[in-house]
C-alpha cells in the first residue's frame, strides 16, 4: 500500500498537501423521486446529508397506526418520524416526520456505526444501517429488508454482513417482521426482531471465518511490507495476498497487480519505510465471498538519497479496500491504495 509513485516525495515538502477527505462506507445509489443533498466534496464539512424514503409493506395491522385512523393502515397512517443513532446507542439527529412521499433529509455527524431509525408511539420500528459514516448518503431505502439487515448488524464489532434479499437467514428476519406487522407476534417489535437477528448472526459460522481470515491476512500483508526494508524478499509474501484481478472502482484511475509489484518493488530500491501500517475498523460482506474493509492507514518514508527529495509522512486516513474469496483463501481485490493520482494529490 505504499503511495507514492515516480519523484512525488521531492513534492512533500508540507505534510497539509497530504490531506483528503476520508472514504468511509459504500454509496448506495437507487433512484426513488426523493429530494436530498450529498455530502463531501473537497473539504470535509461538520455534518453530512443522508436522504432516502421508507417503504412500508401490505398488511400491517391496525394496532400498528394512529389511533385516530381506521381502516387499512398506510404510511402516512402510521405517522412515522425518523431519526439518526450512533455507535453510542445516542442520538446524532433531530427528529424529522415522513412527508407524504414517505421522503425524509437530514444532516448527521460522522460516526463509527450510525442507524436511521423509523418509528412511532405503537411501537413500528424499521431501521436502515449506515453503519460507518463520513460522508453523504442519498438514495436510503427503509424498508423490512434494510431493517432485517441493521437488526442483524447494528452494535456488532468487527465484520457486518449485507445479506441479499433473497438470503434464506436474511429471509427468516424479514418473516419475523412480517409477522409483527400482522399481528401475529405479541410483544415489542424490537425485543422480537432483535432476539431473531441475534439467533441468525450466530448461525453465520462462515462469516466470522471468513472475517478472521480477513484480519490475519491484511496484517501478513503489512508486516510483510514493512519486512522487506531489511529484505526484499518478503514483499512476495505480500504479493501472494494480492488478487491477479486487481483492479479499480474509481474513475478515471486504473490499477492492476502487474503494476502494484513493479511500482512497490522499485520504491524499495529509493526509500525506507519507516511507519506502515493499515488496521482494519470493520469488516462489511458485501457476499459470502466479497468484503468491503475499513482501514486507518498511516505511511512514513524517508528517500535513500538527497535526490529522490526528503522524508515525509501521510495519514492517519479511513481507506475501503476491497477483499475477495479466490483459490487460495481471501485477497485484496479492489482499490488498494499505491498510486498517487488515487488520493488526488
Amino acid at each position: 500500500m505504499l503511495l507514492f509513485d515516480g519523484n512525488e516525495v521531492s513534492n512533500m515538502r508540507n505534510s497539509s498537501h497530504l490531506s483528503i477527505l476520508a472514504v468511509g462506507i459504500l454509496m448506495v445509489t437507487l433512484s426513488l423521486g426523493c429530494g436530498g443533498g450529498g455530502g463531501g466534496g473537497a473539504s470535509a464539512p461538520v455534518e453530512y446529508t443522508v436522504s432516502g424514503n421508507v417503504v412500508v409493506p401490505d398488511g400491517v395491522n391496525d394496532a400498528w397506526k394512529n389511533a385516530s385512523i381506521r381502516g387499512v393502515a398506510t404510511r402516512s397512517d402510521l405517522a412515522l418520524t425518523v431519526r439518526a443513532f450512533g455507535k453510542s446507542g445516542s442520538a446524532i439527529s433531530g427528529e424529522q416526520r415522513l412527508d407524504d412521499q414517505g421522503c425524509f433529509s437530514f444532516s448527521i455527524p460522522a460516526d463509527n456505526d450510525a442507524y436511521i431509525k423509523a418509528t412511532n408511539p405503537k411501537g413500528f420500528d424499521f431501521r436502515f444501517h449506515l453503519g460507518f459514516f463520513s460522508e453523504g448518503k442519498t438514495g436510503i431505502v427503509i424498508n423490512a429488508s434494510s431493517t432485517a439487515r441493521a437488526f442483524l448488524n447494528w452494535g456488532h464489532t468487527g465484520w457486518f454482513a449485507d445479506l441479499a434479499d433473497d438470503d434464506e437467514y436474511l429471509k427468516t428476519i424479514v418473516a419475523s417482521i412480517s409477522e409483527a406487522l400482522g399481528g401475529n407476534r405479541t410483544g415489542s417489535m424490537t425485543e422480537i426482531l432483535q432476539a431473531i437477528a441475534d439467533n441468525v448472526r450466530d448461525n453465520l459460522d462462515d462469516y466470522e471465518t471468513a472475517y478472521h481470515s480477513i484480519v490475519e491476512n491484511n496484517s501478513l500483508i503489512s508486516s510483510a511490507l514493512l519486512a522487506a526494508n531489511s529484505d526484499p524478499a518478503r514483499l512476495l509474501d505480500a504479493y501472494a495476498y494480492i488478487s491477479e484481478q486487481l483492479r479499480s472502482t474509481k474513475s478515471g484511475i486504473t490499477i492492476s497487480k502487474g503494476n502494484f509489484t513493479s511500482v512497490t518493488s522499485d520504491r524499495y530500491t529509493r526509500y525506507t519505510i519507516r511507519d506502515y501500517s493499515f488496521t482494519p475498523l470493520n469488516v462489511r460482506f458485501t457476499s459470502p465471498t466479497t468484503a468491503s474493509v475499513t482501514v486507518s492507514m498511516y505511511l512514513s518514508v524517508s528517500p535513500k538519497t538527497s535526490s529522490e527529495g526528503i522524508a515525509g509522512s501521510y495519514g492517519p486516513v479511513n481507506w475501503v479496500i476491497g477483499w475477495r474469496k479466490e483459490v487460495g483463501g481471501w485477497k485484496v481485490w479492489q482499490d488498494f491504495p499505491y498510486l498517487k493520482s488515487q488520493f488526488n494529490l
